[in-house]
C-alpha cells in the first residue's frame, strides 16, 4: 500500500500521528496532514543484527553497520531510536538490550509478531530486565506498535501521547519524556500521581494492576478508579489497565524519588540527635555550616536518627540530602535547618524541619 494510502486509512481511523517505517526507506506523506493528522518522518533499519525503528529522521543509516553505530547515527539525526520486536526470531540475542546504549525504548507488543500471550509477555519481562539493569539515569519506554505489513494488520497496538500540540516538536518532546502509554485496546482516563499515590482509571478495562520492578502485582483494583500508595520498598512501579480479553495498557514506569526529609532536634539522656523521616532504608546525608558530618540509613518504617556532638552548643545550619537505596542514587530536594542551641529536653520546643511534601515523589 502507497503511505500515503496509508497514512490516510489511519486517519480515517481516528488516529491522529503517525510514522510510517518501512525497511531502509524513509516515509513521509506530507499531503494527508491538516490541523486534526500529521505524518512523522521515519524507516526502519533491518539487518540480521536486529531491527531499529528510527522516528524523527529524514537519512537512512547503512542497514550493515552494528546496532550500537546505527543508533547513534539516529540520534546523531535528530531522532529517536526503539529496538524492535524483541521476540522476532532474527536480529536480537543474549544481552543485546542491556549493553546498547542510547535507545529511546523497545517494543513490548508488535501486532505482527506479539499476538501470542508466551511471546509479550518475555518481551515485558525483558523491559523489566533492561529497566533494572539500566537504572533512572538511563531509563527506557515501552511501545506497542502494529508492524502492519497488510491492510488487516493495521489497528492492533498504538500509542498515546500527552502532549500540549498536535505538533512533531510536541510529539518527540512528550515522546523523549516518556508521557505516553502503551495498548492493543484499552485506553487510561487517568493516569498520573494524586496526593501521593500513583492512581489511575480505565473506561474500557476490567482491572488496574499496578506492578512493582520484581514483576510482582503488588495492588489491584477495579478499572474505574483505582490507587496504590508505594511503601517505598519498591524501586519503580508501573500501571496495566487489563480488558476481559486480556488485551493491556501499559504504563511507562514510575520512579520512586525520595522528597526532602523531615527532621527535628531532640535532646535525650543520650545526647542531641536529628531525628526525622524519609524513604525506607535511604541513607540521609547532614552537613552543618558547610561541613559534611556524615550520615544515616532510615529504618524500614522510614525513621532515621543522627547523632553529633556538634548538637550540643551553638547555633547550626544543616543542610539534608536523602539517597534512595538502590543502584540509581536518586537523590531527594535539600533540607535546610537552622537553630541556635542544642535543641529540647522533654515536653521543650525544638527546631524542626518539616516540607510541605510526601515522604515519596514518583517520576518517570
Amino acid at each position: 500500500m502507497p503511505p500515503a494510502h496509508l497514512a490516510l486509512a489511519y486517519k480515517r481511523r481516528g488516529y491522529e500521528f503517525l510514522v510510517i517505517t518501512d525497511h531502509d526507506l524513509v516515509s513521509h506523506p506530507k499531503d494527508i496532514q491538516d490541523e486534526t493528522f500529521i505524518t512523522i518522518p521515519g524507516y526502519e533499519s533491518t539487518a540480521d543484527s536486529g531491527h531499529i525503528g528510527a522516528a524523527f529522521v529524514d537519512k537512512v543509516v547503512t542497514p550493515s553497520l552494528p546496532p550500537q553505530q546505527r543508533i547513534d547515527h539516529i540520534n546523531a539525526s535528530g531522532g529517536l531510536a526503539f529496538l524492535a520486536h524483541p521476540g522476532w526470531r532474527i536480529g536480537w540475542a543474549g544481552t543485546d538490550f542491556t549493553r546498547l546504549q542510547n535507545y529511546l525504548g523497545i517494543e513490548i507488543f508488535t501486532g505482527k509478531v506479539s499476538s501470542i500471550q508466551e511471546r509479550s509477555q518475555r518481551n515485558i519481562q525483558l523491559w523489566h530486565q533492561v529497566l533494572n539493569a539500566k537504572g533512572h539515569p538511563h531509563r527506557v519506554w515501552a511501545a506497542a506498535v502494529d508492524d502492519a505489513h497488510e491492510p488487516d494488520e493495521m489497528n492492533r497496538a498504538w500509542v498515546m501521547v500527552k502532549a500540549a500540540r498536535l505538533e512533531p516538536a510536541a510529539i518527540q518532546t512528550a515522546v523523549t519524556n516518556g508521557a505516553f502509554y502503551a495498548s492493543n485496546g484499552p485506553s487510561f482516563r487517568v493516569l498520573g500521581v494524586l496526593n501521593g499515590a500513583i492512581s489511575a482509571s480505565s473506561p474500557d478495562a476490567e482491572v488496574i494492576r499496578f506492578i512493582d520492578h520484581g514483576l510482582n502485582v503488588v495492588a489491584e483494583g477495579p478499572a474505574a478508579w483505582a490507587g496504590y500508595r508505594p511503601s517505598g520498598a519498591e524501586r519503580w512501579i508501573r500501571v496495566e489497565a487489563v480488558a476481559a480479553d486480556g488485551r493491556t495498557a501499559w504504563s511507562q514506569p514510575f520512579w520512586l524519588v525520595p522528597n526532602a526529609p523531615r527532621a527535628e532536634i531532640v535532646r535525650s539522656g543520650e545526647g542531641a540527635a536529628l531525628v526525622g523521616s524519609t524513604l525506607p532504608g535511604a541513607r540521609v546525608h547532614v552537613s552543618d555550616h558547610g561541613q559534611y558530618l556524615g550520615s544515616a540509613v532510615a529504618r524500614g518504617d522510614g525513621a532515621f536518627v543522627f547523632r553529633s556532638e556538634r548538637f550540643e552548643q551553638g547555633s547550626h545550619e544543616l543542610w539534608m540530602m536523602a539517597t534512595a537505596p538502590w543502584p540509581d542514587l536518586i537523590n531527594s530536594p535539600p533540607t535546610l535547618m537552622s537553630f541556635p542551641a542544642a535543641g529540647r529536653a522533654a515536653g521543650e520546643e525544638s527546631a524542626a524541619a518539616s516540607p510541605d511534601s510526601s515522604l515519596l515523589g514518583a517520576s518517570r
